[in-house]
């Protein structure tokens, strides 16, 4: 559930998404041969409501929900440099 889905400069197609079953959010993009499957982040519930764009060089910058109780779960933005992905916190949760 709960996807975003933009296109590369090449027209193939990157996807961030919720995976319900981990509770985790994952990326997914097609490189011409096959899809390629990453895990963004796992730790405890996040990834819910996923927004993605992809920069001039066609990597991947997501915002999502983040970890968190209640109502206000806060906002995490998350880039991939290379082969690493990168978390910040926008909006903490509440503590």
């Amino acid at each position: 559930s709960f996807s975003s889905l933009a296109l590369d400069s090449s027209g193939r197609p990157h996807i961030a998404y919720y995976d319900e079953k981990t509770q985790d959010l994952r990326y997914a993009f097609f490189d011409g041969l096959g899809w390629q499957f990453q895990t963004v982040e796992s730790t405890g519930n996040a990834g819910t409501y996923p927004s993605l764009v992809l920069d001039e060089t066609d990597l991947p910058h997501v915002s999502f929900s983040g970890t968190g109780t209640g109502t206000c779960p806060g906002l995490r933005y998350a880039f991939r440099q290379g082969d690493t992905w990168h978390l910040e916190w926008v909006d903490p949760p509440p503590s």
